[in-house]
């Protein structure tokens, strides 16, 4: 009989939308830093009970901060303040470096005054005629100049300048992949980016077509906030790798999968749902077992209580 193959394990923990501010004081701030501590409670108490092992790595799906370019009196930026409240004593709860810590924008990430108005978006028609990969490259480059000096300070893993649209890393010899979604209607301001976001024809057949087969991907949309080729096109191109998708952007938690023509799909979505009071974790261990686990390949490590972990999430 042919030796099997060994599987390997990914422990994670996710967050979203956490929507962090440096606002000294109201109603966002109360609620992101009432979030912060929900989570850190969360991460003290998984890894208290062997849930969260000494490997884990910490998988973030955009709006980690309210605002891109905003800045209070003092001249600390919306990620300065999620630095010190948050991802400082979370590395040191869990006793990992920032090596560990896998992110992608959202679209309060980004600025989206950095840029003057264009009008690129019908629906991700003119975008497909229109544009080219150098064009969302440059576009990106500039509305995410502050999110970029982030992750480069504090030694993130992340898209970065070099590479604004998709990056690849490694975890433990599972492959990462962080796909910046925000091209489309946060390429203007203002305007809803719902079925306006696009991915291009050129880019599946170029820098996506590295994504290897069981891959973790993160990106802050649904597949279903894509314009409806798009999103379809990308749903089949990520099927046919049988990845693991990670989202946030819609303020709720999620896991599931999907079977087109081409393959399988698993995803989960995070984010702190809207309401007030304490959230309890809504998937079990068996749940989340039975969603990612397969007999052969890289797959995730599954706890007794959350490894999906959402804003605002408590046991």
């Amino acid at each position: 009989m042919p030796e099997a193959t060994a599987i390997t394990m990914l422990n994670v923990f996710h967050i979203s939308d956490l929507h962090f501010t440096s606002e000294e004081s109201g109603q966002l701030r109360d609620a992101a830093t009432a979030s912060v501590r929900s989570i850190l409670e969360l991460a003290d108490t998984l890894k208290g009970d062997g849930t969260l092992g000494p490997n884990v790595c910490v998988l973030i799906t955009g709006d980690i901060v309210q605002g891109g370019a905003s800045v209070n009196g003092s001249g600390e930026s919306d990620f300065d303040a999620v630095q010190k409240a948050l991802l400082e004593p979370l590395l040191e709860l869990l006793s990992i470096g920032p090596d560990r810590v896998f992110l992608v924008p959202g679209n309060h990430d980004l600025d989206r005054h950095a840029v003057e108005q264009t009008d690129w978006q019908v629906n991700g028609q003119s975008a497909a005629s229109a544009i080219c990969e150098a064009d969302i490259d440059n576009d990106l480059r500039k509305k995410l100049e502050g999110y970029f000096e982030f992750v480069e300070k504090h030694g993130y893993r992340s898209v970065t300048r070099a590479q604004p649209r998709v990056a690849f890393h490694d975890c433990d010899g599972q492959q990462v992949v962080c796909f910046n979604g925000l091209a489309g209607a946060y390429s203007r301001k203002g305007n809803g980016d719902k079925g306006e976001l696009f991915v291009l024809g050129s880019e599946l057949a170029g820098s996506l077509s590295a994504i290897e087969r069981n891959a973790v991907v993160l990106t802050h949309h649904p597949l279903s906030w894509f314009a409806d080729r798009c999103g379809n096109d990308l749903k089949e191109f990520l099927s046919s790798k049988h990845c693991r998708l990670f989202t946030g952007h819609v303020h709720d938690r999620g896991i599931d999968r999907t079977e087109t023509p081409q393959g399988r799909l698993r995803y989960c979505s995070g984010g702190r749902r809207r309401g007030p009071g304490r959230e309890r974790a809504v998937s079990s261990r068996r749940r989340l077992a039975a969603a990612f686990r397969q007999r052969r390949g890289p797959a995730l490590r599954i706890g007794r209580a959350v490894r999906r972990v959402c804003c605002h999430a408590s046991r």
